[in-house]
């Protein structure tokens, strides 16, 4: 069947009208630290880059941490990759005992506090980054039971060379352990980040001059979701972000994270209550203009048809801005989605 998208339409046509009346919300909330750093220009990308790649592990699952780093050693762009493990003495000693038998030039980072939540590791690595004397070009993420495919770098610096932009994401597949991947996330409108997590962590690279001034750090009072509130803070940023159609990495599903049933269910709860306060925050401090470009500028064709719970979750993202935010008159004139878009969605059935 073919959804029928005329409610997007307009309400996309109405909220042009916001950027005269929602500024006015703002004046009764909070400043965050996270919209006061704003984005870094671009100055040119370099025609050879140099990436950087933070591998964040507990030293429990050493054979997947391996492929992680032959995922890396393998891709046609220089990348050093900085491996920090949360854990103790023991699990630094598994993890030395599998990368001294494989890649030259990898760091081990020790982040040795196990008291400290998910994001303290990644901060460790993030300040040796900012701070390195070499100038890397882009930055990217694995867990270590993350992979990304030959071509990952190559394609995605490309396109922040070419295009301009500060971030560049993908498709992105899924693997059950013994089975065969299959399709995990494409790639969708930024502003739906909004509504839910459609970006996993090891499916987009970062142009590092566009952060790097801010020293932009994952919340360490999070026990999960710190990736889902670091795009967050990305776009509190107004990074400009570019999709590819293209199917670059893929994440294994090994734990609570990427599936549907918790085992931890009040965690997750407490993790979800805390990003959504933080969007509280910064929501009605972010430029009008920019959260509808990321709408409106995405290129529904560069990508295969949505599926019913895609047209789905645009349709919530649609609901949570309308809620929040005064709605001006219609401006009749406008209309994003319009024919061509529908027909790129195609039959979801």
């Amino acid at each position: 069947m073919l959804i029928d998208l005329r409610g997007i339409r307009q309400w996309v046509d109405r909220i042009w009208s916001w950027r005269r009346l929602a500024p006015l919300a703002g004046w009764f909330r909070v400043s965050d630290p996270a919209t006061a750093a704003q984005c870094q220009p671009g100055q040119g990308f370099p025609d050879h880059p140099r990436g950087a790649v933070v591998i964040r592990t507990q030293g429990r699952r050493t054979a997947l941490l391996a492929e992680a780093l032959a995922s890396v050693a393998g891709q046609s762009v220089a990348v050093t990759a900085f491996v920090v493990v949360h854990g103790d003495g023991v699990a630094l000693g598994r993890v030395e005992d599998v990368i001294s038998g494989l890649h030259e030039g990898i760091r081990i980072l020790h982040a040795s506090d196990k008291a400290r939540l998910r994001g303290y590791p990644m901060n460790l690595a993030l300040e040796q980054i900012y701070d390195a004397r070499e100038e890397f070009d882009f930055l990217f993420f694995l867990d270590d039971d993350d992979i990304v495919y030959p071509t990952f770098c190559k394609t995605m610096s490309d396109v922040l060379r070419q295009q301009d932009v500060d971030l560049v994401y993908a498709a992105s597949n899924r693997k059950v352990p013994s089975e065969t991947a299959t399709p995990g996330y494409a790639p969708l409108p930024p502003i739906c980040l909004l509504i839910e997590n459609f970006m996993p962590i090891n499916s987009y690279i970062i142009r590092l001059g566009a952060v790097r001034g801010a020293r932009l750090r994952f919340d360490e009072s999070l026990e999960v979701l710190e990736d889902w509130n670091f795009l967050h803070r990305l776009l509190a940023m107004q990074l400009r972000f570019m999709p590819v159609g293209d199917t670059l990495s893929e994440f294994r599903i090994t734990g609570d994270g990427n599936t549907p049933d918790k085992q931890h269910q009040a965690l997750w709860d407490k993790a979800w209550d805390s990003v959504h306060d933080f969007l509280d925050q910064i929501y009605y401090q972010m430029d009008r203009s920019y959260i509808l470009s990321s709408f409106k500028d995405f290129d529904f064709a560069s990508r295969g048809p949505l599926t019913t719970s895609e047209i789905k979750l645009l349709q919530q993202t649609a609901k949570f801005i309308e809620e929040r935010f005064s709605i001006g008159p219609t401006d009749a004139g406008r209309t994003v989605l319009d024919q061509s878009h529908v027909a790129a969605f195609g039959d979801t059935t």
